[in-house]
Formats: structure tokens, C-alpha cells, sequence
């Protein structure tokens, strides 16, 4: 008979954003069931809930479970140069803030000497890579803080386990000037600490994971001083060799979290170079440590287009592998895609069905400054494309008719220019009925009104009306009213007061949208997307009177 294995993993704090942005307070517990069942083993999610939240939102803290079952949260970057130094015991739902000598930081190398010692290692304050390291003590209800001598060089992004025996292992990380692929072994007695390098990883590694399952380290995923990589690196502790294996995560991935459950390894959320992650995969380990990859939730590619007449002109650009697709527009009549270097291609549905012979070139092609394209919107009527770049400039092309004959020549009708040197990423457009208002969502929370004329170029008319904390999700309008979706909440703002309505009385911490349904006037609804693929449909003052699952 075998007996189930009920595990717990708590994701504590974190970030949704870039530049230490969007920093979380939550705490996330998920409860997972492994079995042995033949022909081999399987884990099962069985519940995920929210704990806490934290007092202090902590991107990158140092985290141990202490012995009476309460969990230490230490350090960690409260928002944009803002790292912290104090210490947080969550237990339960509560959870107690003190200050603390460990120095503001965030990025360490920690872990567990014992069940109430955590040991500190390097990390960042906001200006510089740290090389002090810290014993934090909380036994019998008491904190203290001892410093150790100092490491051999400053470290940020490494990744430290518990070798057993004494001694601690050191992976990685970035020194101030490098990313790293040293591997250290630190010895502790009393407030003396020896270190010696030990061995070599097969490439440069930081934001990587580290875990120990018996005489072996799984080192996953990482950043190697050029990309975000997908390789997993095993390290024998027996003769301190480090080999690539065999086996990749599905998704590239660096600064994630990972656990081992049994003979699975479980790898939490993360970033892929350039967005935050949601997703877990999960590995499990044969008996002669080969891996075999088995996704909790299938990644899917960032775009999909379907199109029942030729594609073949999307090959353009082919002679350069600099320039990538970034973001699509789709409407009856043009198929519009942005780029990397801020080129938008409009290319011409009804021209590709009706030429007897395909050219791998766009209709027309239109250049926008300042940088990527985040954004396009096609305007109701299709007299329109509205771009929004990484700076935050908006900038709205007239789209000329489309025909067989006779291509778009988009002519730039408006812009608004960003600021190159503190961007504010356009993350959402939402074009009004009529097509001459456009609204545009920023990474900062602004949501700022734009008025298009066909004087738009040189006298531009535009208004913020609203911020909110964090990204701005999605944008949706009807009847003169908006609902803003950000990564806490909805909001429904009516465009004559201008005063925010909150749908529903949960917050949540992801970054999820929302949108109008059913006809316009009173009789719209809103539909809210909620965690774990719930819906929420509320009506026009906010109020949720139906949960879809």
C-alpha cells in the first residue's frame, strides 16, 4: 500500500514587471498530492489558496520555514530603489514586521543551516552588488542578526543549498561586472566562515534555482550573461563535476522559484526575457536521475495567426534576423504587425485574396520612433491604426482604401512622444465607438484620453483621466464609460464624473482584464476576469452578482 505524500509550497512576494516594478505582497500556497502509481508517478495539484499578504511588498526576499511551522521573509526590493532590511514571520494569515541589521537588500543567496537559521549571502541594495553575509537566528522566539566575514567577491542573482555536513554550496551570480560560473563551498564554525572554490558550472549562470535531491544539485534555467536559458545543470556533490543534461524546460525562464517534492521538481513562475511567468512545470526524476518533463500547464505561443487566403507575405522581412514581430492588429480588411525597431507592416487582406501572384512584401509600411512597438488598434471603422511604443508615444496613422489595385498608404495623423529616457510602456489601446477618441493604457497606471481629428498632428488634444497603482491590463469603452483593468482590480470609470468604481470588493495580484458584454446602454454587463480561470459578471455600479467557473 502506498500512502499519499502532501506537500506544501508557498510562492511569497515576487514582481510583475521590469526595473523592480509591480512588487507583490501576496503569499500563494499550493497543496500537491504525489503518488506512486504504476507504471510511474504523477503529482496533483489538489488546492491553491492566498495567505497573508505581507506587511511590505518584497521582490527577491530570502525565505525559510521555520521549526514551529511559521515562514521567515527577509530583505527584498519594495519598488524601484527601494530594497528592504527587515524581517517578516508570517504564520497563518498573520503575519509580524520588525526591523532588523541585516543592510537593505534584495537578490541574495540564502538558506536553512538549520530549522531556525537562515545564512545571507551577498545581494543587491539598489546600487551596488553586496559581499557581506548574515546569520539570522529566530529560535525560541528571539531575533538576532550576526555578521560573518565577508565574501570572496560581491554576489546578486547566485543561488546557495545546504550540502549537508556543514558545509553550504555556492552557484553562480553576478559579481557587479560579470555574470558568473563559479561554484563555492562555505564552511561555518561559529562566526568564522572558510571558502574555497570547488568547481566550474558549464556556462555563466545567475537568477537560476538550486536544489538538492540526495549526492546530486539540480541548477534550472537562468540567465548566462546573453539570454534567458531553458538548460538544466546537474552537480554531482561526490567528485564536484556539473554536466548539462539532456532534458530543457519547455519555457526559457530566470528568477523563478523551484521545489523538490518526492522525486519531482517543481519550477515556479519566473521571467522569460520578457514577461513575468505563471506557469509551472514539473520533472520527474527516474531512478537513474534522468528527467522526464511533465508541464502543469502547456505554454502557448505569444501569437497565433489563422488566415484562410496565403500568408506567405508575413516572410518580409526575411533578410534580417534583427527584426521580429512584436504585436498584431487584425480587422476585416488589413492585417497589421509591429516590429522591434518600430516599423509597423500594414499589409491588405483583400489585395492578398484577389493577386493572382503573391509578392513577399507588405502593402505599406509606416515607421514610428522611439523604439519597439508594444501596441496596434485597427478603429472601428478601419480609417485607422493607432500604435503605442516602449516610451509611451501614441502615435495614430490614417489607413488609406484597400483594394486589388490600390494599396493603404498610411499618412501619421497624431502623436504624442514619449520620454526615451523614463519610458512608460503603452500595455493597452481602446479605440471609442466613433473612432475619434482613442484611450491608451501605461505601465505606470495612467490612462491618458486622446482626441483625433484630422488636425490631430500638429495640435494634439489629450488628458489623463485616471491613474491606478501598477500596469494598466486592459482597456474596454461603451457609453461613455470606461472599465480599467489593472493587476489588482477593475475599475468602472464613468467619463462625465470621473470617479472610479471598483467591481467587486477581492483584489487580486495578476494581471487579468476585463470587459463589456451584451448590448449597449443599460443593459451592458461587465465580465472580470478572476484567479484560477473564474469570471466575475457584475453590472454597471460594480456589483458582482454571478460567479462564472
Amino acid at each position: 500500500m502506498t500512502l499519499p505524500r502532501i506537500a506544501t509550497i508557498c510562492v511569497i512576494g515576487g514582481c510583475t514587471a521590469i526595473r523592480e516594478n509591480g512588487a507583490l505582497k501576496s503569499i500563494e500556497s499550493i497543496e500537491v498530492d504525489a503518488r506512486s502509481e504504476a507504471p510511474g508517478e504523477r503529482l496533483k495539484r489538489i488546492e491553491t489558496k492566498t495567505m497573508g499578504p505581507l506587511q511590505i511588498a518584497r521582490r527577491a526576499p530570502s525565505v525559510m520555514k521555520m521549526s514551529n511551522g511559521s515562514i521567515l521573509v527577509a530583505g527584498g526590493c519594495s519598488g524601484p530603489g527601494a530594497h528592504e532590511g527587515s524581517i517578516e514571520i508570517v504564520c497563518g494569515t498573520e503575519s509580524t514586521s520588525f526591523d532588523s541589521l541585516l543592510p537593505p537588500h534584495s537578490c541574495a543567496a540564502s538558506s536553512s543551516i538549520d530549522p531556525d537559521e537562515l545564512l545571507i549571502v551577498g545581494g543587491y541594495d539598489g546600487f551596488e552588488c553586496l559581499n557581506q553575509v548574515s546569520l539570522v537566528n529566530v529560535a525560541n522566539n528571539k531575533q538576532s542578526v550576526t555578521r560573518l566575514p565577508t565574501f570572496g567577491s560581491p554576489l546578486k542573482n547566485g543561488a546557495m543549498v545546504n550540502g549537508g555536513n556543514g558545509e553550504l554550496l555556492i552557484f553562480g551570480g553576478w559579481d557587479g561586472t560579470r555574470t558568473m560560473k563559479s561554484i563555492f563551498r562555505m564552511k561555518l564554525a561559529g562566526k568564522d566562515a572558510s571558502l574555497e572554490m570547488c568547481g566550474i558550472l558549464p556556462h555563466p549562470s545567475e537568477g537560476h534555482s538550486a536544489n538538492r535531491h540526495q549526492n546530486s544539485v539540480f541548477i534550472v534555467g537562468g540567465y548566462d550573461g546573453y539570454a534567458v536559458t531553458d538548460r538544466i545543470v546537474r552537480f554531482d556533490t561526490t567528485n564536484s563535476t556539473a554536466k548539462v543534461l539532456n532534458v530543457k524546460l519547455e519555457v526559457a525562464r530566470e528568477n523563478h522559484t523551484a521545489q523538490i517534492i518526492g522525486n519531482f521538481l517543481v519550477v515556479l513562475g519566473g521571467w522569460d526575457g520578457h514577461n513575468a511567468l505563471d506557469s509551472i512545470e514539473v520533472c520527474r526524476m527516474a531512478r537513474d536521475l534522468q528527467w522526464n518533463p511533465m508541464s502543469d500547464r502547456k505554454s502557448s505561443p505569444d501569437l497565433l495567426l489563422t488566415e484562410l487566403t496565403s500568408l506567405d507575405e508575413l516572410s518580409f522581412p526575411s533578410s534580417s534576423r534583427r527584426i521580429r514581430y512584436t504585436c498584431v492588429a487584425v480587422s476585416q480588411r488589413y492585417l497589421i504587425v509591429g516590429t522591434c525597431s518600430g516599423t509597423v507592416y500594414v499589409f491588405s487582406r483583400y489585395a492578398s485574396r484577389h493577386r493572382s501572384k503573391l509578392a513577399s512584401l507588405p502593402v505599406s509600411i509606416l515607421t514610428i520612433r522611439d523604439g519597439s512597438v508594444n501596441k496596434l488598434l485597427i478603429s472601428p471603422s478601419e480609417t485607422h491604426v493607432a500604435v503605442g511604443s516602449e516610451s509611451g508615444r501614441i502615435s495614430v496613422a490614417a489607413l488609406g482604401p484597400a483594394s486589388a489595385n490600390a494599396s493603404p498608404a498610411p499618412a501619421l495623423v497624431y502623436t504624442v512622444p514619449g520620454d526615451v529616457r523614463r519610458p512608460d510602456r503603452v500595455t493597452a489601446l481602446c479605440w471609442a465607438a466613433q473612432g475619434d477618441v482613442l484611450f491608451a493604457g501605461h505601465f505606470t497606471g495612467r490612462v491618458v484620453q486622446h482626441k483625433i481629428s484630422s488636425r490631430s498632428l500638429f495640435r494634439t488634444v489629450y488628458e489623463q483621466v485616471a491613474q491606478f497603482d501598477g500596469p494598466i491590463v486592459q482597456v474596454s469603452y461603451s457609453m461613455g464609460r470606461l472599465l480599467i483593468s489593472g493587476n489588482s482590480s477593475t475599475f468602472l470609470v464613468p467619463l462625465d464624473t470621473r470617479e472610479s468604481v471598483q467591481v467587486g470588493t477581492k483584489v487580486r495580484n495578476e494581471l487579468m482584464g476585463g470587459c463589456f458584454g451584451g448590448p449597449d446602454g443599460d443593459d451592458a454587463f461587465i465580465i472580470a476576469a478572476r484567479p484560477h480561470g473564474r469570471l466575475w459578471e457584475a453590472n454597471l455600479v460594480g456589483t458582482v452578482y454571478r460567479l462564472v467557473i
